[in-house]
């Protein structure tokens, strides 16, 4: 009796694991899907990443980093809903007449906070 029970749990267990990894991978797929257009975009028509770089030797974009890849870092670490929000933003932002100046996405670094804190 003792034994079904602990299988009872033991599948108990596993299935609500299996549904959480589930949940996790549905609530990236939106990110994962978004950073992968981006790659494909910045290798085949990039004029800044891909093939098309060796026609300006100096970079076509004047901001740094490029939209493409503050498009990329800000959807990997915010999110893709308030990533592509930012990333309109910056492509809104981004014409001749702007001072060009270095978009930085804030990082707080737990490990740096966490080794300074249990020294």
């Amino acid at each position: 009796m003792m034994l079904l029970y602990w299988l009872h749990q033991l599948q108990f267990t596993l299935s609500h694991l299996m549904v959480r990894h589930a949940a996790l991978f549905l609530w990236h797929l939106p990110r994962r899907a978004l950073v992968a257009l981006i790659s494909v975009y910045q290798q085949t028509l990039s004029p800044d990443h891909g093939p098309l770089k060796r026609l300006h030797l100096y970079g076509y974009c004047r901001h740094e980093p490029t939209c493409s890849a503050y498009a990329k870092n800000v959807i990997e670490t915010r999110g893709a809903v308030i990533g592509c929000l930012l990333t309109m933003k910056r492509l809104l932002g981004c014409h001749p007449w702007r001072k060009p100046d270095a978009d930085r996405i804030m990082r707080v670094s737990y490990l740096k906070s966490s080794s300074a804190g249990s020294k």
